[in-house]
């Protein structure tokens, strides 16, 4: 077999899974094989969730605001920034692809590889009694999916705000109502009717 790695110990036979990002975990249990020594497509490891891109599997390290489970144990940007993630859901106009996707618009840009994303956004969070102030505005990447998060202080929990988007190339979008952050995780989705 071309492209054997040395990590199994001499002589101890393993049952081996594709692992086609090359990242040493596999995702899909389909076609093992067994051997002494693993091929360069092939892993021992489970747990990949992405099994396309070899940055996000098991051993991986979290990356803040990319709405994505870097190290898959299904929680997205654990242990980022503040106490409270604030989860969102939109659609950009013009980015909309049927089932409920967008444009990958950052990858087919070239400002990425991962093509899972489609573009940045501001998110406002304005005083409900004072819309005009702005308490916080932060950045972050809206996926493809049309999922987005944003982690927040402590001093923002238990606040009820106006919640802004807004996009280089969209109009300004509202929340239809103020949103009381509470807990350590909320969710807004700007798609529903």
């Amino acid at each position: 077999m071309v492209g054997l790695t040395s990590n199994l110990v001499e002589g101890v036979e393993r049952v081996l899974y594709p692992d086609l990002d090359n990242d040493g975990f596999y995702l899909n249990t389909i076609g093992p094989v067994s051997g002494f020594c693993i091929p360069s497509s092939y892993a021992a490891e489970m747990g990949d969730c992405d099994d396309n891109n070899a940055a996000i599997n098991p051993s991986a390290n979290e990356i803040c605001g990319n709405t994505i489970d870097d190290n898959c144990n299904t929680i997205v940007d654990e242990g980022c920034f503040g106490n409270l993630m604030f989860n969102l859901k939109a659609i950009i106009e013009g980015y909309e692809l049927p089932g409920g996707l967008m444009q990958p618009v950052l990858f087919n840009t070239g400002i990425t590889s991962n093509s899972s994303l489609a573009d940045t956004i501001i998110v406002e969070l304005r005083d409900q009694f004072s819309p005009g102030t702005i308490i916080s505005s932060d950045q972050t990447i809206l996926s493809t999916n049309g999922f987005a998060t944003v982690n927040y202080p402590l001093n923002i929990i238990g606040g009820t705000y106006w919640i802004v988007l807004r996009q280089r190339n969209s109009i300004e979008t509202w929340s239809g109502f103020p949103v009381t952050l509470s807990g350590s995780s909320v969710f807004y989705d700007f798609t529903a009717p």
